[in-house]
């Protein structure tokens, strides 16, 4: 296995930490020889010891003797029947990443990049991050005994500082350009020998293809259609890898369409995307509420770029926040699934397919959940819950209302 940069092939050795690029600036990825990885074991699964760590080994680089699980992946594929009768989808699923242990998809990357840390002797670690990654690098670092220092927005809100301060990592809240503080980290920490696990890392996108690997071992086989909410690209790169690994492996039978989903106001990826554009361009300033999707200047939408045309199956597009929100309460009050209002761009984005006709009623379509609702609770204000005032002795007369014919 080498690393090799995804915008100019530059290419490094896989046993240091070699992110971004030294040439061009861009994001490295692990490149396999082959025989080096076996896919077919990994859908067969190997046991939950170590979570994704044990059960997909074999797709994922040696990690020597310092793996770090929480007991990520394995979570649940949920079918939605009544949003699927509803919209005429039937065979509509939810993975829910909000089951994993810091609630959010973010966990898988973590171990995979949190255990090549400790294997490779760092003793510190370290995120940018505005919400759930703090949360997660924060929890393994904790899990492993690390130092871990993780860098905030200087406007961000106290719901999301407390998923990440409870695990009583160094916090340090920075006023400047988001894309800027990126940067600037991963520069610092190859001075200071900190290893930032930040969103395009190599290691943190083996950990989070395996959603390809376990979504495709759920259902039996490749879902028709999957999507996903997107910002800086890495999640749906490292999904659209999983994929590409699988087909060339002859282990599904067609690439999956797969559709990232940005919102209006930060949507860097899909604007490149419907323009046909080779690059992306950063925007000024994010302009929604989705801050945990909102990145002006995405790292890895470049690579999405290419992998989609590679695949030739995909799409990014973009939905406004009204649809979002919309879409969570769907999730919730029709399926029991709370999901953070940034994770129900998938639904959102699904029903833009569902509306423009492009979606049958007999394709196998997979959302991917990316966080828990819990994680922002101060989403909602004291009147999203319309609720009935009475007295005790009006209780006898109250009924519930009935939910469906």
């Amino acid at each position: 296995m080498r690393l090799e940069c995804t915008e100019c092939n530059t290419t490094a050795d896989a046993g240091r930490f070699v992110h971004p690029c030294g040439d061009c600036g861009g994001p490295m990825a692990a490149v396999y020889e082959p025989g080096e990885i076996h896919p077919d074991l990994a859908l067969a699964g190997s046991g939950r010891r170590h979570g994704i760590l044990t059960d997909f080994a074999p797709v994922l680089p040696e990690l020597g003797g310092g793996l770090v699980s929480l007991g990520e992946g394995g979570t649940p594929c949920l079918e939605l029947p009544h949003l699927g009768d509803r919209y005429g989808i039937h065979h509509l699923y939810l993975k829910n990443e909000g089951a994993n242990p810091s609630g959010s998809f973010k966990d898988r990357g973590t171990a995979v990049a949190i255990s090549w840390a400790q294997g490779n002797d760092y003793n510190a670690i370290g995120t940018v991050s505005s919400g759930n990654m703090g949360g997660s690098v924060a929890a393994y670092a904790a899990r492993a005994g690390l130092a871990c220092m993780v860098l905030v927005p200087a406007q961000i809100k106290a719901e999301k500082l407390f998923t990440i301060g409870v695990y009583a990592p160094d916090l340090v809240a920075v006023q400047g350009d988001y894309g800027e503080l990126y940067r600037k980290a991963l520069e610092i920490g190859r001075r200071r020998g900190i290893y930032y696990a930040v969103s395009d890392d190599p290691w943190r996108i083996e950990g989070q293809k395996t959603l390809a690997y376990e979504v495709t071992r759920d259902l039996g086989r490749a879902p028709d259609y999957l999507f996903v909410a997107t910002s800086s690209g890495g999640h749906l790169a490292a999904i659209l890898k999983g994929f590409a690994e699988l087909h060339a492996a002859g282990l599904i039978a067609k690439f999956p369409h797969v559709v990232g989903v940005q919102a209006t106001g930060c949507a860097p990826i899909a604007t490149a995307w419907a323009n046909e554009a080779a690059t992306v361009t950063r925007i000024d300033r994010a302009r929604t509420a989705a801050h945990a999707i909102a990145n002006p200047d995405p790292p890895s939408g470049n690579r999405v770029l290419r992998a989609l045309r590679q695949a030739e199956a995909g799409a990014v597009i973009a939905v406004d926040d009204e649809d979002m929100w919309r879409a969570q309460r769907l999730l919730a009050a029709g399926e029991g699934v709370f999901v953070q209002m940034e994770s129900a761009a998938a639904l959102a984005g699904a029903l833009v397919y569902v509306r423009s006709g492009r979606m049958g009623p007999g394709d196998l379509v997979v959302l991917i959940g990316t966080g828990s609702g819990l994680k922002d609770p101060g989403a909602f204000g004291e009147g999203s819950f319309p609720r009935q005032q009475i007295t005790l002795a009006d209780l006898a007369a109250v009924t519930p209302a009935r939910r469906r014919q």
